[in-house]
């Protein structure tokens, strides 16, 4: 009765680390260049179209070589659209590698763009990459022992993260999208064209890069095969009539609270703001993704029944 709908947006970074084979792409056409550079200069210049053709052909160590020029030659000028074009593709090619280490390791030590939009993005491809790098490597990652990191930031490596910090990393990372939500309500969603796939929903549904930010973090954390064990077996302790209720959208997205509550507070959230500027269609989509999730996770006969009857109210 509750399907789940299509992602919000699709990360194609997620398709490489499933599919390696395929031919692969950051988005549609490449950002274009911040300024115009003289014709005996351009020949020089690295190229993204080079690095569409080097993939196209199934080279992708030879794109992601050419792609390391590159971000130097954006960074250098200035070009962000271009550097953050440039390291979203290496991240996602480097996980198509089967570098799924290196993938997280040099996207989180690059310097990233700083405009709103492109900085946002490259956000997005780092937790796509630590969650690819922690599913390609679950079991090893599984048998680490947890290391303060506190008391020795300076000697912790990716290789040494457990689980729950790998996964607590991410969610910073999609926390740190989310609460720049308020500057993302007026921005179209198709801003984000050239590092991701734009969804299929109508403009007046899921329209604005807030839209994204939420439900992009939302799946992340309604994803248990990513909660901690407790998180997972304490879910009877929650309780499921506050969620189908009113009042959640105060809580933190990287804060204490179950996953499960968290996605709920995010999804409140978007609905009352959608309620605020007057878009029913936005805040029903809100409310019914709510109601998704939360039948996803309830399983048992009583619980989904009240969840069914909160969708027919």
């Amino acid at each position: 009765m509750l399907a789940r709908r299509p992602r919000s947006l699709l990360l194609l970074a997620a398709l490489a680390a499933l599919v390696p084979c395929l031919v692969v792409c950051a988005g549609g056409a490449p950002p274009p260049s911040g300024e115009r550079t003289p014709p005996a200069r351009a020949a020089q210049k690295p190229s993204l179209p080079e690095v569409e053709a080097l993939v196209k052909d199934q080279k992708l160590a030879e794109a992601v070589s050419k792609l390391d020029a590159i971000i130097t030659e954006a960074r250098g000028r200035g070009d962000e659209d271009r550097l953050a074009y440039a390291l979203a593709k290496r991240s996602q090619l480097q996980i198509a590698l089967g570098e799924f280490e290196t993938a997280v390791k040099t996207l989180k030590a690059a310097a990233w763009p700083t405009a709103p939009v492109a900085g946002l993005a490259v956000e997005l491809y780092y937790a796509n990459a630590l969650t690819a790098y922690l599913r390609a490597y679950s079991w090893e990652i599984g048998q680490r022992e947890k290391i303060d990191q506190k008391a020795a930031p300076k000697t912790v490596e990716l290789k040494s993260w457990t689980r729950d910090q790998i996964v607590a990393e991410a969610t910073r990372s999609y926390a740190a999208v989310y609460q720049r939500r308020g500057e993302l309500g007026a921005r179209p969603v198709g801003a984000l064209a050239p590092y991701l796939t734009q969804n299929t929903y109508p403009e007046n549904v899921r329209g604005t890069l807030r839209d994204a930010a939420t439900y992009l973090a939302v799946e992340h954390l309604a994803d248990s095969s990513l909660w901690r064990a407790d998180e997972s077996n304490e879910l009877f302790r929650v309780a499921l009539e506050k969620l189908l209720g009113d009042g959640q959208e105060n809580l933190a997205l990287d804060g204490a609270g179950h996953p499960i509550v968290r996605v709920v507070a995010a999804l409140a959230d978007l609905e009352a703001f959608h309620v605020k500027a007057g878009r029913g269609e936005a805040a029903l989509e809100a409310r019914l993704e709510r109601l998704r999730r939360l039948h996803a996770a309830f399983t048992d006969a009583k619980e989904r029944a009240a969840i069914e009857r909160a969708l027919v109210a």
